[in-house]
């Protein structure tokens, strides 16, 4: 590392880089900005690409190249809905800058929930969380219970791989 000119401020992080044999560069903002985004959704129908970055809800999404609404694909909606309701973050337009408080991957969930049309405060006042599993990092999961005015319920369950600490 000294041959290279690196500057580290820890030796554990030279120990672990002797260890790796790949490294991925940030271009995106993940590690820079703190934000993610939802680049693909993956329902039991199709596959759907979303446009836009970071946080700003505006952008939409494409199915096989194509443009797309969502009224027309409940699969996407429904997902999208779960991921919005089994979430603990909170997005916000701060003199338009979108920002989030809590995790960034809830964030990215919320950003693509809103690029679908989903009204937030809508979902959470017609579905209230009834109880929840918080996250833990020993299952990588969190689940939450919601019930609509009639009594219905609805389980969410948020996972996540072992990539998205």
């Amino acid at each position: 590392m000294a041959r290279r000119s690196a500057i580290i401020r820890r030796l554990p992080a030279v120990e672990t880089l002797g260890s790796v044999t790949t490294i991925c560069s940030d271009k995106t903002g993940t590690l820079t900005r703190n934000e993610l985004t939802v680049r693909t959704v993956v329902t039991a129908d199709s596959i759907y690409e979303t446009t836009g970055t970071g946080y700003d809800p505006h952008g939409g999404f494409s199915e096989n190249g194509r443009d797309i609404s969502t009224n027309d694909t409940p699969d996407l909606t429904e997902a999208l809905r779960a991921a919005a309701l089994c979430n603990d973050a909170v997005l916000a337009d701060k003199e338009g800058v979108w920002s989030i408080e809590g995790d960034p991957t809830e964030g990215a969930l919320l950003t693509a929930a809103l690029k679908a049309g989903l009204d937030l405060r809508e979902e959470t006042k017609e579905r209230p969380r009834t109880d929840e599993i918080p996250f833990e990092a020993q299952h990588r999961f969190m689940a939450t219970l919601h019930h609509d005015h009639f009594g219905n319920g609805l389980n969410l369950y948020e996972g996540r791989s072992r990539a998205t600490a």
